[in-house]
C-alpha cells in the first residue's frame, strides 16, 4: 500500500477530512480532542504544590532527606510534566490563533519533556498536521503515540481510534489511480502559473488544488501579473498554509497585510519601488514576528535607514537567516551609513545561523551583530570600503563565532557564486559520528585590494586543520613574509580537506608587486593534505614537474584545473614528459582543465593525456592562438576510454584539422564537442558533421551499441550551436523528416546568486 503524504480537504474549525472524489465525509471530531478540552485532567500544578508543601514540612521538621526528595522530585516535574503541560497550553494557544505550525512546534516540544509518553501531545500534534492537511505525518504521529504511551493510559485508546481512522482514509484515498501523496509531490514541484493552470483544468481539480496545502505552501507571485490577477490569486489563497512567499511589488505586500497572512516562515522582498513601503514592512514583519524564520531583502532603501535593521531584529528574533543583498551598481543610496548614527541592536543574543551581506550600508552594524550570533553557521560578507580592517572580522568569528563552519569573504560577485562540494556535502551529513559539530569547514576569502592578513588568517587554519573540507584562497592575501598561513596548513595538514583552490588576482606590474607561492610550498601542501579530490590553481606560475609529481600522489584526485598568468615570463614551467608522468600516476582522474593566456602547444596536453581510460572532461584553453593537430593519434587512445565532454577554446584563433578531429567519433562515449574560435578555412560544420556521421555509422553497425546524444558547438563571431543526436546526424545525410534540435542541458546553465538559495 502507497502511504498518503496528505489529506484532500481539511476544513480547519470542524476538523474533518473530506473524500474528494465521492463526496463522502468522515468525521473525526468526535475522536479528537478540542484545544482545551485535554487539559480538563491535569494533576501536574496541584502535584507540584503538594510536592514543594511536603518539602517545606519535612525542613521545618528537620527531616532533611525526606525534603531533599522532595525537592528532587519537584525538580523532575517540573523538568518533565510541568514544561510539557505549559507546552500543551501554548501549543492550544497557538492553534486558536491561527498558527497551526507554531502549536505543532509545540506539541512536539510537549511530546519531548515528558519522555515520549504525552498522550495528550500525541493526540495535539496529530490534529495539528491533519489541519495542515499532512495525513502522512499524522499517522506517523499516531502510530508513535500508540508505541509509546503505555495501555494503561486513560488516553491510549483515542490513540488507537485515531490511528485506525487516519489508516483507512489513507486506504481510501490510495484507490485513485495516482495515489495521493503523489499528486502532491506534482503539485509542489509546479511553478505558481503551472499550479493555476492545472487547477483550471476541471472543477474537480480546481476544488482538490485550490484547497490543499502544497497548492499554498510556496508562492512566488511573479511581478508579470495584473493587479486583478494578484489580488484574486492572494484573496483565494488559504493563509494558514502559505510558508514561503517572494514578492516583487508593494501592493502584493499590502495584499499580505490586508488579508493578515501572519504563518510566513520565509519571505524574500525584491521590489522595485519602495517608496513609502516603511511602515508596511514592519507591520507585515510584526504580523509574522512569531513564525519568521528566514528574510531576504534585495535592493532595499530601507536599509538606509539608521534603525531598520535594528527594529526587524527586534520585531522578528526568531530569524535564522538573513540576506541584505545590494549590489554597488544599483547605487540606492549611500555606500556607508555613519555608525555613530546607527541605532542599538537589541541587547539579546539571535538565533541567526545564516547571514548574507552585500550592502554596505549595514556594514556597520557587522561587529556587534557577529559578537550577538553564537548560533552562526555560515557567514558571507562582501567586501566594502567601509570594512577595511580585515583582520577584525576573522578575529570575531574566530572569538564569537564558535559553530560557524563556512566562511566567504571577498568582492560580491565571488561570495555569490561559490558552492563548493565540501560544503554541500558536510551539510547533507545527518550523522557526525558522536563527534562535535564545531569547525570551519568551507573557507572563501577573496579581498580585492591586496590587503594582506597572513598573521591573522593563520590562527584560523591552526584551529580548524581537522575540519576544513573546501578552500578558496587569494594567494595575495594571505602569502606574507612570513608565510604563516602556508607554513600552518604544511606543518598541521588537513585531514578531511577535499578541495583546494589558490587564486592570485593582484596583477604584477603599474608599481605593485604580487607576492609569489613557491613551488615547495605547493608541495608540502600537496604531501600534508592527502584527501585532496579537486585541485584549482589560477594563475600561480610555480606548477613544475615536482608539483605534478606532488599532485600525482594525490590518489584521491578526480579534478585538476590549471591555469596561468600572461605575465609570466614562460608559458608552462612544466615539461611534456611531467605532464605525462602526472596522467600515468593519477588513474581515477576525471576532469582535467589547462587555461593560460599565452601560446602553448595542445599536442603536448593530448600526448600527456592519450590512453588515460578514467578521465571523462577535457578542456583545453588560450587567449592566445591554438593549433590543434595531434587528434587522430589521441582519438584512437581513448576510444574505449570514458571520456564523454572535449572544449577547445581560443577565441582569437583556433586551427583544427577538420578530418583530424572528425575521428574524435571514433571515442565511443562522447557527448560533447565545442570548438570555439576556429578560422575561417580551418573547419567547416557540414564536413564535420559528415565525417562525424560516417564515424558514429560504422561504430554502430560495428558494435551494435545504443543511440547516443552528441553535442556540437561551432564558435566563430556570432553563435552557432548544433545539439544533435545520433537520429540528427542521420536525418542529415539522409533527409526524410525535419530533424528537430535538441537543447542540451549544459548549454542553458546560468549562474545563480547563492544569496538566497537557503531560502526555498
Amino acid at each position: 500500500m502507497t502511504t498518503a503524504t496528505s489529506a484532500t480537504t481539511i476544513n480547519a474549525t470542524a476538523s474533518t477530512i473530506t473524500t474528494a472524489n465521492n463526496n463522502a465525509t468522515i468525521d473525526i471530531q468526535s475522536s479528537t480532542k478540542g484545544p482545551l478540552e485535554i487539559f480538563s485532567h491535569d494533576p501536574q500544578l496541584s502535584f507540584l504544590s503538594n510536592l514543594l508543601d511536603t518539602g517545606k514540612l519535612a525542613l521545618y521538621e528537620n527531616r532533611y532527606q525526606d525534603a531533599i526528595a522532595c525537592f528532587d522530585d519537584a525538580l523532575g516535574n517540573i523538568k518533565s510534566h510541568l514544561l510539557s503541560t505549559i507546552s500543551l497550553y501554548r501549543a492550544a494557544a497557538f492553534e486558536l490563533a491561527g498558527h497551526y505550525q507554531l502549536a505543532y512546534n509545540d506539541a512536539c516540544s510537549a511530546i519531548q519533556y515528558a519522555n515520549h509518553a504525552s498522550a495528550e501531545g500525541y493526540l495535539c500534534a496529530g490534529k495539528l498536521l491533519l489541519l495542515q492537511d499532512n495525513l502522512r505525518e499524522a499517522a506517523l504521529n499516531y502510530h508513535r503515540g500508540v508505541t509509546h504511551v503505555p495501555r494503561s493510559n486513560p488516553s491510549h485508546s483515542a490513540l488507537v481510534n485515531m490511528q485506525q481512522t487516519v489508516a483507512a482514509e489513507i486506504d481510501r484515498r490510495n484507490t485513485w489511480k495516482l495515489p495521493y501523496d503523489v499528486v502532491s509531490h506534482i503539485i509542489s514541484l509546479l511553478s505558481l502559473k503551472d499550479r493555476v493552470h492545472f487547477a483550471a483544468t476541471s472543477k474537480f481539480w480546481r476544488n482538490y488544488i485550490f484547497k490543499s496545502a502544497a497548492m499554498w505552501h510556496t508562492l512566488d507571485i511573479s511581478p508579470k501579473l495584473s493587479t486583478y490577477s494578484t489580488n484574486q490569486l492572494m484573496m483565494a489563497a488559504t493563509k494558514q498554509h502559505v510558508r514561503k512567499l517572494k514578492l516583487y511589488s508593494k501592493e502584493a505586500l499590502n495584499l499580505v497585510a490586508k488579508y493578515g497572512w501572519e504563518n510566513i516562515e520565509s519571505l524574500v522582498l525584491d521590489i522595485g519601488d519602495w517608496l513609502g513601503s516603511d511602515a508596511l514592512v514592519r507591520h507585515v514583519f510584526q504580523l509574522n514576528h512569531r513564525s519568521l524564520r528566514k528574510l531576504a531583502l534585495h535592493k532595499s532603501p530601507l536599509l538606509g535607514s539608521h534603525s531598520f535593521l535594528a527594529d526587524a531584529l527586534t520585531a522578528c528574533p526568531g530569524i535564522t537567516h538573513l540576506a541584505l543583498d545590494t549590489h554597488p551598481s544599483d547605487n540606492l543610496g549611500p555606500p556607508t551609513i555613519n555608525s555613530q548614527s546607527l541605532a542599538p541592536l537589541p541587547d539579546i543574543l539571535f538565533a541567526i545561523t545564516h547571514l548574507y551581506i552585500t550592502d554596505a550600508r549595514v556594514v556597520g552594524y557587522l561587529p556587534t551583530l557577529l559578537q550577538r550570533c553564537p548560533k552562526l553557521r555560515h557567514l558571507a560578507l562582501a567586501k566594502h570600503n567601509l570594512l577595511r580592517n580585515d583582520s577584525m572580522i576573522l578575529r570575531t568569528i574566530h572569538q564569537y563565532c564558535p559553530h560557524i563552519c563556512s566562511f566567504r569573504y571577498g568582492i560580491p560577485s565571488l561570495v555569490k557564486s561559490y558552492r563548493p562540494p565540501g560544503l554541500l556535502l558536510s551539510e547533507r551529513k545527518k550523522s557526525n559520528g558522536g563527534k562535535s559539530d564545531r569547525g570551519l569547514k568551507y573557507l572563501a576569502y577573496f579581498p580585492y585590494d591586496g590587503s594582506t592578513v597572513d598573521d591573522d588568517l593563520a590562527p584560523v587554519i591552526e584551529a580548524n586543520h581537522n575540519t576544513l573540507e573546501a578552500i578558496y584562497l587569494d594567494m595575495s592575501a594571505i602569502v606574507g613574509r612570513s608565510f604563516s598561513s602556508v607554513t600552518a596548513l604544511i606543518s598541521l595538514g588537513a585531514t578531511q580537506l577535499r578541495e583546494l583552490q589558490l587564486y592570485n588576482y593582484i596583477l604584477t606590474g603599474f608599481g605593485i608587486t604580487s607576492p609569489e607561492i613557491a613551488a615547495e610550498h605547493l608541495c608540502g601542501i600537496f604531501q600534508a593534505c592527502t584527501s585532496l579530490e579537486v585541485v584549482n590553481l589560477r594563475r600561480v606560475s610555480a606548477v613544475n614537474n615536482d608539483v605534478l609529481d606532488a599532485l600525482g600522489s594525490l590518489i584521491h584526485l578526480k579534478r585538476l584545473h590549471l591555469a596561468f598568468k600572461s605575465y609570466s615570463s614562460t608559458s608552462v614551467m612544466f615539461t611534456k614528459e611531467g605532464i605525462r608522468h602526472f596522467f600515468e600516476k593519477t588513474p581515477h582522474l576525471q576532469e582535467f582543465h589547462f587555461h593560460t593566456e599565452n601560446p602553448f602547444i595542445a599536442d603536448e596536453i593530448l600526448y600527456a593525456v592519450g590512453g588515460h581510460q578514467g578521465l571523462q572532461r577535457l578542456e583545453l584553453w588560450s587567449d592566445s592562438s591554438l593549433a590543434v593537430k595531434g587528434v587522430s593519434e589521441f582519438a584512437i587512445q581513448m576510444q574505449n576510454s570514458d571520456l564523454t565532454h572535449i572544449v577547445f577554446r581560443a577565441p582569437p584563433y583556433l586551427s583544427v584539422i577538420p578530418t583530424d578531429f572528425a575521428k574524435l567519433g571514433m571515442v565511443k562515449k562522447l557527448m560533447f564537442l565545442e570548438l570555439r574560435g576556429y578560422k575561417e578555412s580551418g573547419v567547416l560544420k557540414h564536413d564535420l558533421l559528415a565525417t562525424f556521421f560516417q564515424q558514429r555509422s560504422l561504430t554502430l553497425n560495428l558494435h551494435g551499441m545504443m543511440e547516443r546524444q552528441l553535442t556540437i558547438i561551432l564558435k566563430r563571431g556570432q553563435v552557432t550551436e548544433e545539439y544533435l543526436s545520433d537520429q540528427w546526424l542521420d536525418n542529415f545525410h539522409h533527409p526524410r523528416i525535419i530533424p528537430q534540435q535538441v537543447k542540451h542541458a549544459e548549454c542553458e546553465q546560468k549562474c545563480a546568486s547563492a544569496s538566497t538559495e537557503w531560502m526555498w
